[in-house]
């Protein structure tokens, strides 16, 4: 048996938050705060505590959004502290409302993984990209959001270094070398 991926585990984790503890009829929507393979808080989409839940009392809708659920990001984020989620990694079943999006910048989080791109909003995607990682878990792997230049540039030495920590996260160095070998061709 292979064993899972952290990344793979924490998605997992905000799978089943969202399916087994979420409230809101409109959307189950689960996340997890992580410090590398360790939990911080994981979090859910539902009312505040002591509130009528949208599955027992209905969603409360503006503007096509249930605002009696508070966002699992904004659950997760709470309920770990800011001291915990600075440097933290952030696991979202879901892309992060606008909202949201401000609330990880706060907090320092420094990469966000989401799994399924839910009502992507271009002011939230554009301030995840320029205050941390932004990933998508495609395929079984965190895979990094690609923005073109145009829509929202950074700075050469931004891109470098953006390029030396996906690198180092995705690539051991026997997979440096071997594909290294295999374009000299030696």
């Amino acid at each position: 048996m292979t064993r899972k991926t952290t990344d793979q585990r924490f998605i997992d984790l905000c799978r089943e938050a969202a399916n087994g503890w979420s409230t809101c009829n409109r959307e189950a929507v689960g996340a997890v705060v992580a410090h590398g393979s360790e939990i911080v808080k994981p979090g859910w989409n539902g009312a505040p505590s002591g509130q009528p839940h949208c599955e027992n009392a209905g969603c409360i809708m503006d503007n096509g959004h249930c605002i009696r659920a508070i966002h699992a990001e904004d659950n997760a984020l709470w309920y770990a502290g800011r001291d915990a989620c600075v440097g933290a990694t952030l696991y979202v079943s879901h892309f992060p409302c606008w909202r949201c999006a401000q609330l990880i910048a706060r907090a320092k989080i420094a990469r966000v993984v989401y799994e399924n791109k839910y009502r992507v909003d271009e002011r939230a995607r554009k301030l995840l990209y320029s205050v941390c990682s932004l990933e998508q878990f495609i395929d079984g792997k965190a895979r990094p959001e690609m923005i073109l230049e145009e829509v929202f540039p950074r700075s050469d030495a931004d891109l470098a270094n953006l390029g030396v920590e996906y690198w180092a996260a995705h690539l051991d160095d026997d997979s440096l070398t071997n594909e290294s070998t295999a374009q000299s061709g030696k």
